[in-house]
């Protein structure tokens, strides 16, 4: 599988993602756009960033087994902050696929299915810009001496060969390296038992267990297939 051998790069489009839905016939094809006017990330919310900014990426993914679907979250995220340290910047992951610089979000993405195969969006904060205020002290971007085309194309890389040591040896052959990029101090709000709580994700396993760090300090293991996100 290799992604990126044909990309599509838009200038405007309601969203990357609906427009990957035009090529499922050519799995790797990549889509790209300066701006989305219908952007989206997880639980349906806007997505928005001025045209230009932002690396706005979706991959058109191969037929994967829907049992394991769920290995694509952590399997892409890593490749985004592979993708992103190559250009000599600290990021790191926090469950399951976002971008975390300097305690703040740099980025995330977002996986849907469509006739069994994912589309993969990308979206990170390139380019500096004023946030709106309730942004202010939870996003950041990586600056304006990164030139997003040279992000896009790294990404392609790392995600290529991501995916091929997950197409040889499952999950369990980046996890190690997830772990050893995993934001131990990044926390967010899990569901559990109905009530909100906010947690640190202590441990991942292959078979898709989570391990969480309560409040209280104790853990707690959960199916990666059951875990609910509340509001962050």
């Amino acid at each position: 599988m290799t992604f990126g051998h044909t990309v599509v790069a838009r200038e405007s489009c309601t969203s990357t993602q609906d427009e990957a839905k035009k090529y499922l016939a050519q799995p790797g094809t990549v889509i790209t756009a300066k701006v989305m006017s219908a952007g989206r990330g997880r639980l349906g919310r806007r997505w928005v960033a001025p045209s230009g900014t932002n690396l706005c990426a979706t991959l058109v993914g191969p037929h994967v087994e829907p049992a394991r679907l769920w290995e694509l979250a952590p399997l892409v995220g890593l490749a985004a902050v592979d993708a992103v340290r190559t250009l000599g910047f600290d990021v790191h992951v926090r469950f399951p696929n976002d971008l975390f610089f300097q305690g703040r979000k740099l980025g995330g993405v977002l996986i849907e299915v469509e006739a069994g195969q994912p589309l993969i969006g990308v979206g990170i904060n390139v380019k500096s810009r004023v946030w709106p205020p309730e942004l202010e002290d939870k996003a950041i971007a990586l600056g304006d001496s990164v030139e997003i085309a040279t992000l896009e194309s790294t990404l392609w890389e790392t995600l290529n060969r991501r995916w091929s040591l997950w197409e040889r040896g499952g999950l369990a052959a980046i996890l190690p390296d997830w772990h050893a990029l995993l934001d131990t101090e990044a926390r967010r709000i899990f569901v559990l038992d109905s009530q909100p709580t906010l947690c640190k994700v202590a441990l991942l396993s292959a078979s898709g267990q989570v391990t969480l760090e309560l409040p209280d300090r104790s853990l707690r293991t959960i199916s990666a297939s059951e875990v609910i996100f509340g509001e962050d």
